[in-house]
């Protein structure tokens, strides 16, 4: 990017799960990194930069932690995770709900930032589902991640305005082709 943007200036900002295309729309920030559901796509460009297996946060000594792996039906009956400032499909699309044994979900605590997440699983109040790279990129020695086997991936997304016409925007689009090629080559040795 800076070989075809020299004078771009790349500042990191956290965004809010509900804020992330929002501001993207609003002009705050030129692109930002989504998960889905995106509910209100008007006006934004969404280019896949990679799909991401889903996992389950649990707590330490959760009966499951003994496992490599689970499906949905083992999480029937647990408490998840809930975020009341993010639109309800989002949430719900997360939590897997409805599940596809039927079993409604059952929500626990509130959270809104991935250090609240961590907290709560961490307690034993609820667990959460997420994206791989979250494991990756987030510790609690409280907290284990095990693969979900049997639920969608998550797809990460590029967020960027419809339109825009910028050298910036332009050179970030190249590079998710970039990635997306090498990820596609890499699935195919």
């Amino acid at each position: 990017m800076q070989r075809d943007v020299p004078a771009a200036s790349v500042q990191l900002v956290q965004l809010t799960w509900p804020d992330q295309a929002a501001a993207v729309r609003a002009g705050t920030v030129d692109a930002s990194l989504v998960r889905p559901p995106i509910v209100d796509t008007d006006g934004l460009c969404l280019d896949v930069v990679r799909d991401e297996p889903r996992v389950v946060a649990l707590p330490a000594g959760h009966r499951l932690t003994t496992r490599a792996e689970v499906e949905l039906a083992d999480l029937d009956g647990e408490p998840h995770v809930h975020d009341d400032e993010t639109d309800e499909r989002w949430v719900r699309w997360w939590a897997c709900d409805p599940r596809p044994s039927g079993v409604p979900v059952r929500y626990g605590p509130t959270v809104h930032t991935m250090d609240e997440l961590l907290e709560v699983v961490a307690s034993g109040a609820a667990i959460a589902i997420t994206g791989s790279s979250v494991a990756d990129s987030y510790r609690h020695p409280e907290v284990v991640f095990l693969p979900l086997t049997d639920v969608e991936p998550c797809p990460i997304s590029l967020c960027t305005r419809a339109g825009d016409p910028s050298a910036l925007i332009a050179s970030l689009r190249r590079a998710v082709q970039v990635v997306r090629g090498e990820t596609r080559e890499q699935a195919q040795v």
